[in-house]
């Protein structure tokens, strides 16, 4: 499927089997957009909340998008209060696009910020990826935010910790920018990361 947003540069995408539908992110534009199986794209949320959004993931137990929002500075709306310093997770009704909670990460943690991929597990919890501070965040059923996991292995240059996705057995596979892709995985406690880029999990194995 191809498709025409001007300057959108989306970062993740999420799949709606209800809407028979992709959500599409916007580094640029800080909006999310729809794309039909046909390629005709239209914005969905408008959110003064959102600089860039940047992952995304769709519950549909509760019908709702979950965006990850960040500033990379390649935003209309990049600001040196946000760049390099903004992790934050929206939730939003999948059918009307209404906000429903808004979770403020880097207050969890002082340092640089940037929010990047999410991961959602049978019991509604959300997890997601800090690329410039070593953790990962959990946002319970209930909305209580937290740092799940923080680690030296998240550590390194420029960016760090990426794609994220739960695996079926009950753990977390979290891709590392910056590590060769051959890496064997390691794990710490529930965590493993490895793969060096955007993952979704499919028939079993973990999409690159």
């Amino acid at each position: 499927i191809s498709f025409h947003a001007e300057q959108a540069y989306p970062e993740g995408i999420a799949w709606s089997p209800q809407q028979k539908v992709f959500f599409v992110s916007s580094i640029r534009h800080g909006v999310v957009g729809k794309v039909t199986a046909e390629g005709r794209y239209t914005p969905f949320i408008h959110d003064e909340k959102i600089v860039s959004s940047i992952g995304l993931q769709f519950d549909s137990k509760r019908n709702l998008l979950w965006v990850a929002i960040g500033d990379p500075g390649a935003s209309t709306r990049s600001s040196a209060a946000t760049q390099g310093k903004l992790a934050a997770v929206a939730a939003y009704d999948a059918t009307t696009g209404e906000r429903r909670a808004f979770h403020d990460l880097g207050s969890l943690i002082e340092g640089a910020h940037f929010a990047n991929d999410l991961a959602l597990d049978p019991a509604g919890n959300v997890y997601v990826t800090d690329s410039f501070s070593p953790v990962i965040y959990r946002i319970d059923s209930k909305g209580v935010a937290t740092v799940f996991a923080r680690s030296e292995l998240f550590k390194g240059e420029g960016f760090n910790l990426n794609g994220l996705v739960y695996h079926p057995d009950g753990y977390l596979l979290a891709g590392k920018h910056n590590t060769l892709i051959n890496r064997p995985v390691r794990r710490i406690g529930p965590i493993r990361s490895s793969c060096p880029a955007p993952m979704a999990w499919c028939c079993g194995h973990a999409a690159v």
